[in-house]
């Protein structure tokens, strides 16, 4: 364990180096994030999973980082280039892309001017171009260096080489490199002319084609938009700023000035270095710092949306109807009870092309259904032909005084689920169509364990991730996942091998062998039956019983989210206090200080048990907003500026937010309307219609509470 990368984290972090050091001792322990954020907390003081989560990504990255130092610095030293003011810079780097951006001049395998040049002999007539030394004749002194043998046949080719070998010292000077850093991170803008309009199929990047913007203002959004374009060979770009005084600058840096026959060489030496050299890989630095920046942040973006979504609140105790809108081949219906089980799936017909048997036929089998299963709520996917369906539902509704709501439900994904393994194994006699509306009605039921079926990348919440570095997605969107489940828990009786795969301590081995062991002995009666299938440690017991629940077992506490070791503790302030199990509400009345200090426990073991004696079944998403439940629609043409709606939020970018207030489209919010605030998807907000553009787009504010 690297004592110094843990003081440098205590003093950026705030946290003291030894709940750090703790940390790191049960990351290294084989102790997994969820299980240490909530059962561990008596030993990191109280750390959160974020700060947890914080700890061990900077860690393993400072020590990438100083390996990578390592390994360069001795690289340097062997080639012999290394000088104490690059080594300072080296271990003076923070991030590992300036690190390799400083190493980048130097890493070349290349042969290059300069090192032909070295291989002529002509470093040391270079140098004394370098050391102004007017006592010496340049003639005299180059014609020492002139040998047909080496290619060096007369004083233009002395002259030449040696110029190549200043230019590669120029490149290589760190303090110039760093001031002309500074120059374009400070006055240069980003320029772009189109290259390709052809190539442009959907007129997707029209703003680019001539498009110029500092580069201190650029969002991240236009960085990413503007690279995809110029990876498509739509567009150029270059950097636009004034070189010429900091190119004046460095010459006379090389030249001081002094009057005699070198000067001119040094002087083109210079220009050249910079020109050929310095210039490209600096701003080519620049420019993969930005993007890489912009990745980091569409990442973070596409992560907290995924989230949020996940952690959607479930619509419990209902039976849903689950509506995958079409035209040609009808709108499939599946009907879903409280318990995930399918009763009944059926087609209609009430979108183009149709006819009035259709609506008719439509109609009836929609009236029956409802009537047939009480049907509570109907979900409709908001994909192709879904305004068309929302529109025919909500006539019905309307026309036969129906006690029915509708929900518009997010597809995304949908198509992904209903063609994968996981969909063919669980509904193998169904169409992949049916199966999309079975898992519309689903994610309403239960969003998490829906949603865990499909792969993160294809439920497309956020901007550009399908242009971060899959290396850098895959990483957040799995610690994502992790992190949700485990925050909510899952009952290990019904739960699906996915949902069981991304509980602390189990991999998908270990989920099958649960399921399996399910299939064969009906259920799993208590926790402590775990430890009987195959896979399952006394270690990954610790770190999974928690977070897996058992609804109907004969001991009370494993119906909650209390630790099996924390059982004897928890009976004893339950024996303490004279509280019942049928009436553990009474707990409320004691505080938590009390039960410490009589019954000498930790303060945080005794916060988790009494919150979950206080409220034993609690789901963590019963806390979130509830989603708008619906019977009629909103006619556009008879909006106007200033109506308010609630509305739902679908998407969250880093120029705003994407918002269903019941039109076929989702109305724009922009970022300076709530850059202030903390939203979310699936977030219900009140908004107000600020903008109705002619095309049709419209834009809201948010109205203050």
């Amino acid at each position: 364990m690297d004592e110094i990368i843990i003081i440098e984290l205590s003093k950026e972090l705030d946290i003291k180096p030894i709940y750090i050091k703790r940390v790191l001792e049960l990351l290294e322990d084989d102790n997994t994030i969820a299980f240490i954020s909530r059962y561990r907390k008596d030993y990191t003081n109280g750390l959160d999973e974020i700060q947890i989560k914080e700890i061990y990504d900077r860690y393993k990255y400072n020590l990438k980082l100083n390996q990578r130092k390592e390994a360069i610095i001795k690289s340097l030293k062997e080639k012999d280039i290394l000088t104490p003011e690059l080594e300072t810079s080296i271990l003076n780097t923070k991030k590992l892309i300036e690190l390799e951006n400083l190493y980048k001049p130097y890493s070349t395998g290349k042969k290059t001017k300069a090192n032909i040049a070295i291989a002529k002999g002509l470093k040391p007539f270079a140098l004394f171009l370098l050391s102004l030394n007017k006592k010496v004749s340049l003639e005299n002194e180059a014609n020492k260096y002139i040998d047909s043998s080496k290619g060096v046949n007369n004083l233009d080719d002395v002259i030449e080489g040696s110029k190549d070998i200043i230019a590669d010292i120029v490149n290589n000077d760190l303090e110039t490199r760093n001031k002309w850093l500074d120059l374009i991170y400070a006055h240069s803008k980003i320029t772009t002319k189109l290259k390709d309009k052809e190539k442009d199929v959907e007129n997707k990047y029209q703003i680019y084609y001539n498009f110029s913007k500092p580069i201190k203002y650029l969002q991240s959004y236009q960085i990413m938009a503007l690279n995809r374009a110029y990876d498509k060979k739509i567009i150029s770009f270059s950097f636009e700023y004034k070189k010429d005084f900091l190119t004046k600058f460095i010459v006379n840096k090389y030249t001081k000035k002094v009057q005699w026959e070198g000067q001119k060489y040094i002087e083109d030496a210079v220009k050249n270095g910079l020109k050929r050299l310095l210039i490209p890989s600096v701003e080519n630095q620049v420019y993969s710092e930005l993007l890489s920046k912009a990745q980091e942040k569409s990442a973070n973006i596409f992560t907290n949306n995924l989230t949020n979504l996940l952690l959607q609140k479930p619509i419990k105790n209902k039976t849903i109807l689950g509506w995958d809108p079409a035209y040609k081949t009808g709108c499939k219906l599946a009907v879903v009870d409280s318990t995930n089980k399918v009763l009944e799936i059926d087609v209609i017909y009430p979108t183009k092309p149709r006819n009035n048997n259709d609506l008719i036929d439509a109609e009836n089998k929609i009236i029956n259904l409802l009537k047939k299963y009480n049907i509570d709520l109907i979900a409709i996917g908001n994909g192709t032909a879904s305004w068309e369906s929302i529109q025919f539902i909500s006539k019905v509704i309307q026309d036969n005084k129906l006690n029915v709501n509708f929900i518009i439900t997010s597809e995304a994904g949908a198509s992904v689920y209903s063609a994968s393994k996981v969909a063919i194994k669980e509904f193998p006699d169904l169409s992949v169509e049916q199966r999309s509306a079975i898992n519309i009605a689903r994610r309403n039921i239960d969003p998490l364990a829906e949603l865990i079926k499909i792969d993160p990348k294809s439920i497309g919440v956020g901007q550009y991730q399908h242009d971060i570095p899959s290396k850098l997605l895959d990483e957040k969107l799995e610690y994502s996942v992790t992190s949700c489940v485990n925050k909510v828990g899952v009952d290990v009786n019904t739960a699906s091998t996915n949902l069981l795969s991304y509980i602390s301590g189990i991999n998908l081995k270990i989920a099958k062998n649960i399921v399996s062991y399910i299939i064969k002995n009906e259920k799993i009666k208590n926790r402590n039956e775990l430890l009987k299938i195959s896979g399952i440690s006394e270690k990954i017991f610790q770190q999974a019983a928690g977070f897996l629940r058992i609804s109907d077992s004969d001991e009370f506490l494993d119906k909650t989210s209390i630790h099996p070791e924390l059982y004897e503790k928890t009976y004893k302030i339950i024996n303490h206090f004279n509280l019942e199990l049928k009436n553990l509400d009474k707990i409320k009345d004691i505080s938590i200080e009390k039960i410490v200090k009589e019954l000498k426990l930790d303060y945080y073991e005794t916060k988790l048990i009494v919150d979950n004696l206080s409220n034993p079944l609690r789901d963590y998403r019963d806390d979130l907003s509830d989603p708008i439940l619906r019977n009629n629609i909103i006619e556009k043409e008879k909006l106007e500026i200033g109506m308010q709606f609630k509305g739902i939020i679908r998407n969250i970018t880093e120029f705003g937010a994407f918002i269903e207030i019941g039109l076929k489209d989702d109305v724009f919010l922009h970022i300076s309307n709530f850059n202030d605030k903390e939203i979310n998807i699936n977030d219900v907000v009140n908004v107000e219609i600020f903008q109705i553009k002619p095309e049709g787009n419209i834009t809201v504010n948010l109205i203050k509470e």
